[in-house]
């Protein structure tokens, strides 16, 4: 029965509604099959968008998996306002956004394919696969089905050695994933702004005393005094035309800078949650807190966040332009400043990351801040 369930297309209910407290085995392919999720990095902040998306429209994730081509999902809704299609719309929404945005920039180049500069790439395809569970269908056997999707393709011998799979109900993460994350620490994403636009009210059409034949002209002082007032309320108008263009051009400036920090916060967060240990030369000595910080990843990878000028850097790239204030400190696990991690093992437990970005044009200040468990400490 299992067996049907990954290969059979389904199509909506008829009837059915798929809101209310339901448990649902979901599959989002990707785009042409594309074998994408061999990227520890992508999987993962994916998998913090699903976090995201379950909580906002109360759907609790029991397990998922996934392939390098496909996911598989299986959550059961929480309240009776739970929505599939909202949820799995937001999911699909949000990540297709985020995976267009990096792949854009060339970020996962070299980290498990490439592609060519500003392609624009879709992560999936249009449509998804659903699963009603019925009554008798037991939650564990589905996701027990799902942790073996990599056992029966022969990809790894036993499920537990496979690293990009998660599951509540048995108690495993697999090495790109924590059960003990709090879902609001979740990569956070802006979607795409819309354009607001306002329609021209149409004029009323009018008879213009010029237009009438027994209508007398304007004396000289009418016209001077016509000419005047015209010329004080064109002004004014423009004055207020102006303000509602800069008032729209500095928000949107702030909005740009908020969405170019916000997505900065979410890169080093997800990068340092992967710190391979608390201890050199993983991780050497530095002062606490301090302006920069370098490490090595769990795939080997050195990578180091700092400030140069105004630019946040991640090794040679800019990730973030205004920056004022960076700063990382190290904590234990009751948010107390701690020695960082060095040679011999310490208390820290979180990584704290501090930014300030200042609009150039306003000269407004955002201030962000977030804490990060690294999965390795």
């Amino acid at each position: 029965m299992m067996e049907n369930i990954q290969h059979k297309k389904r199509i909506r209910l008829k009837g059915f509604d798929y809101s209310g407290c339901f448990r649902y085995f979901l599959t989002f392919c990707t785009k042409d099959k594309a074998a994408y999720f061999n990227n520890a990095v992508l999987v993962s902040g994916i998998a913090d968008f699903l976090h995201e998306a379950a909580e906002k429209h109360g759907f609790k994730i029991w397990s998922f998996c996934f392939m390098p081509d496909h996911l598989h999902v299986l959550v059961e809704g929480e309240k009776q306002t739970s929505d599939l299609k909202k949820f799995a719309s937001l999911f699909k929404q949000k990540t297709g956004y985020w995976f267009r945005h990096y792949s854009n920039k060339g970020v996962f180049v070299g980290q498990g394919f490439s592609l060519a500069e500003n392609q624009a790439v879709d992560l999936w395809q249009i449509n998804y696969y659903e699963h009603v569970l019925r009554s008798d269908e037991a939650t564990e056997s589905v996701a027990r089905y799902i942790l073996d999707n990599p056992v029966r393709k022969g990809m790894v011998e036993d499920y537990r050695s496979y690293p990009f799979s998660w599951c509540d109900i048995f108690g495993f993460a697999g090495q790109g994933f924590s059960l003990a994350e709090n879902v609001g620490n979740a990569a956070t994403l802006k979607g795409c702004p819309t354009e607001e636009t306002s329609n021209n009210p149409k004029g009323l059409p009018y008879k213009s005393a010029f237009m009438t034949p027994n209508a007398h002209g304007f004396t000289l002082i009418e016209a001077v005094i016509t000419i005047v007032l015209v010329g004080i309320l064109s002004g004014l108008a423009a004055l207020i035309i102006l303000q509602g263009v800069r008032a729209y051009s500095d928000e949107q400036s702030r909005g740009d800078m908020h969405y170019q920090v916000g997505l900065a916060m979410e890169r080093m967060g997800r990068e340092l949650r992967q710190v391979r240990s608390c201890g050199a030369p993983d991780l050497p000595g530095m002062v606490n807190p301090s302006a920069s910080i370098t490490f090595t990843d769990i795939n080997n990878a050195a990578i180091t966040f700092s400030r140069t000028g105004t630019d946040l850097m991640r090794g040679a790239d800019v990730l973030a332009k205004n920056i004022t204030a960076l700063q990382f400190r190290f904590l234990d696990i009751n948010g107390n400043q701690t020695v960082i991690c060095g040679p011999a093992p310490t208390n820290a437990w979180l990584i704290e990351i501090s930014l300030t970005a200042t609009d150039p044009g306003t000269a407004e200040a955002i201030a962000m801040r977030t804490r990060v468990h690294p999965r390795n400490f």
